[in-house]
């Protein structure tokens, strides 16, 4: 689920669901994964909303990946725009707790902060992205993590959309990883929809993936 810098109405509480197939591909290796996510998001106020992100739960298929369930994190999402020249920007703050799986999480608090934003161009055509800073207490090697992400995004027709997105992980003591993504959405209600993902990534290595297949549904209740 990606974040956008809108947020939920006051007073309004829902929750976010999606279930995800993955393909990998590293070192001419394919590691296939099934993938469970759920988001509750709460309207507090004008503008400010609490996010609550339940344990995901990852199942390696074939390969010999980590299964098992990643970490609880909460976060308080304000958003700050629409300012000058059509920016909606807001600002993210949150926690995730040692909830989850050693293989897949880890065993100390992460926090976070993200800056998502966006602007409509015209004709069904939008960008936008996010930076966001982790940082990781708990592990001794690369502690921390800057991550921006930029996307161009265009309706097609009433009910779909289809994007092309850059996300550049750059760790502190260690290489960086930079993946180019391209999807689609089709959307069968106000609040169930379907993706499809297909990239690569720029920067070569035994540890990040080089190709990849994601699909999606996603339903907000």
């Amino acid at each position: 689920m990606r974040r956008s810098p809108w947020q939920a109405y006051k007073a309004a509480l829902s929750r976010e669901r999606g279930e995800e197939g993955r393909i990998d591909r590293v070192d001419n290796a394919l590691d296939d994964r099934h993938r469970t996510n759920t988001r509750i998001r709460l309207g507090v106020a004008h503008c400010i909303e609490f996010l609550v992100d339940l344990p995901d739960y990852f199942h390696s298929i074939r390969s010999r990946g980590p299964t098992g369930f990643s970490d609880l994190a909460s976060a308080a999402k304000a958003q700050l725009g629409p300012l000058p020249g059509g920016i909606v920007l807001s600002a993210t703050v949150g926690l995730g707790f040692p909830t989850g799986a050693s293989r897949i999480s880890g065993h100390a608090y992460n926090p976070y902060i993200q800056f998502p934003w966006s602007r409509e161009i015209g004709g069904g055509w939008c960008v936008s992205g996010m930076f966001t800073q982790f940082w990781f207490p708990g592990q001794q090697k690369s502690n921390a993590i800057s991550e921006a992400t930029f996307v161009v995004e265009r309706e097609v027709g009433r009910h779909a959309d289809q994007i092309v997105e850059y996300v550049g992980d750059y760790p502190n003591h260690s290489g960086p990883s930079q993946v180019i993504n391209y999807g689609g959405a089709y959307r069968f209600t106000a609040t169930q929809q379907i993706d499809f993902h297909a990239g690569f990534g720029l920067i070569i290595t035994s540890q990040i993936a080089n190709l990849f297949l994601r699909l999606g549904l996603f339903v907000s209740i």
